[in-house]
């Protein structure tokens, strides 16, 4: 019996010396067993103390979020997959929650297809056109100051910086008749001395005579807020006399009107080695590199950014904007050796302009909208800029780019919808119900990188 004890015993002593020794080992395995299957026990807790209904449901993940293409945002999953347009891989958000719009983005909305065929929605690519602006203006032959064939003084100076050289000489054989009439002065900045005008004559003639622009007076009528100007006529066969009313035609390249002609026109030649592609930001359109990284806003990955024939980059300093280089790897002296930032200067055709068609611009009183077709259905509404009316097009001075495309028909029922029906633009992220106005876009010519 006294053995049985002391066996008893003993065993009881090696159990508690093992245990002393063993307990920091079984601490790390149970450490080891919740972190690696910390998946498995999270899962078990949200099914024990969370109802199915609330927060699980039939076919998606998770009921309080969804996952979104930046890229796409009609691209909407419920698992954590791939964009099938862009392949980019969706972004997780909270469902309902709103985030804010690109620059210049009032609102973004879609429609489905059987409400575009039904409102007969079609859209037109955003491209450089030649355009014209034309006006039309009656005015009254006068006698010339001295009656005689000799060449004004418009000819005299003119003549000398090669602005029509012939024209001096041959008025010296041709009896110059002078036009006096009117036009709005919103019309100033098209016709302006030396600009070429066709004057019709009530009577019949071989051809319109031809004329140019001698003087403009800037004195403003009170009444018809008018401006008087003088043309100068050569007219050879004595088709006009004094007193005669004729009709003027003024025809400008709107290329040649500002802000147009001020934009670089024909992009130079390519050089061995030159970036043909950037990476940016959706969500951000300034974030600008020259490797693919990670957005500084939202750490978002940055995508593809390919350039067209009439794109190139150059490099620049955000903090002094006259510094501008055309090969990277620059530095700003002037920040202590900061490096060049890259950015994206859009070239035009010569003599054409961005255009986008009359129908596709829908004029809200304080300011004129466009929807830009971001992927089938979807449209946004972007603020534009646009200069006069010219042969059914409007002349872009900012707010879009070239190769998008626009509403160019059914666009004042797309805005008619988002004013009756606010919840078609409110399921969308980003969607804007306030209808403030968004920062506008930058100039199309040109498209920066971040400071």
């Amino acid at each position: 019996m006294r053995n049985v004890k002391s066996a008893t015993r003993k065993l009881l002593w090696a159990l508690r010396v093992a245990q002393v020794r063993l307990r920091f080992l079984l601490v790390l395995l149970a450490a080891f067993l919740i972190v690696g299957k910390w998946h498995v026990l999270r899962n078990y807790w949200e099914t024990l103390t969370t109802p199915t209904t609330s927060k699980f449901v039939t076919g998606g993940v998770n009921q309080e979020t969804e996952y979104f293409c930046p890229m796409c945002p009609g691209v909407i999953s419920t698992w954590p997959t791939k964009c099938s347009v862009c392949n980019m891989p969706l972004v997780r958000r909270q469902i309902g929650s709103g985030g804010q719009l690109p620059d210049g983005v009032l609102a973004r909305m879609q429609i489905s297809p059987d409400r575009i065929q039904l409102a007969g929605i079609e859209t037109a690519a955003i491209d450089y056109q030649p355009l014209a602006r034309e006006i039309e203006t009656n005015g009254v032959v006068s006698a010339p100051p001295s009656g005689k064939a000799e060449a004004t003084e418009f000819d005299r100076k003119t003549a000398g910086r090669g602005h029509a050289a012939s024209s001096a000489t041959s008025a010296a054989n041709e009896v110059t008749k002078i036009v006096q009439a009117e036009i709005h002065q919103r019309e100033i900045g098209l016709v302006q001395p030396g600009v070429s005008v066709v004057i019709l004559p009530d009577v019949e003639l071989a051809e319109p005579l031809a004329g140019r622009v001698l003087r403009v007076f800037r004195e403003v009528t009170p009444k018809s807020h008018r401006v008087k100007i003088e043309v100068a006529a050569a007219d050879a066969t004595d088709a006009l006399w004094p007193g005669m009313e004729v009709r003027l035609r003024f025809r400008r390249p709107m290329a040649e009107l500002e802000p147009f002609c001020s934009r670089p026109a024909d992009p130079p030649p390519l050089v061995e080695g030159a970036l043909r592609k950037l990476f940016a930001c959706a969500e951000h359109p300034d974030v600008l590199r020259e490797k693919r990284e990670r957005c500084p806003h939202d750490h978002a990955m940055l995508m593809d950014l390919p350039l067209t024939d009439l794109e190139r980059v150059e490099w620049w300093c955000p903090m002094h904007p006259e510094i501008v280089s055309g090969e990277r790897g620059r530095t700003c002296e002037q920040c202590g050796g900061r490096r060049l930032v890259p950015r994206i200067v859009q070239y035009r055709p010569a003599g054409e302009v961005l255009a986008a068609p009359t129908s596709a611009v829908v004029d809200l009183g304080d300011r004129r909208v466009a929807f830009v077709e971001r992927m089938p259905g979807m449209f946004d509404a972007v603020e534009v800029t646009i200069g006069p009316r010219c042969d059914g097009f409007y002349p872009i001075v900012s707010g879009l780019q070239p190769g998008q495309r626009v509403a160019a028909r059914g666009a004042f029922l797309l805005d008619a919808e988002t004013r009756l029906n606010p919840s078609v633009a409110a399921g969308y992220f980003g969607a804007s119900l306030s209808g403030s106005v968004g920062r506008p876009a930058g100039p199309p010519e040109a498209r920066d990188g971040p400071a």
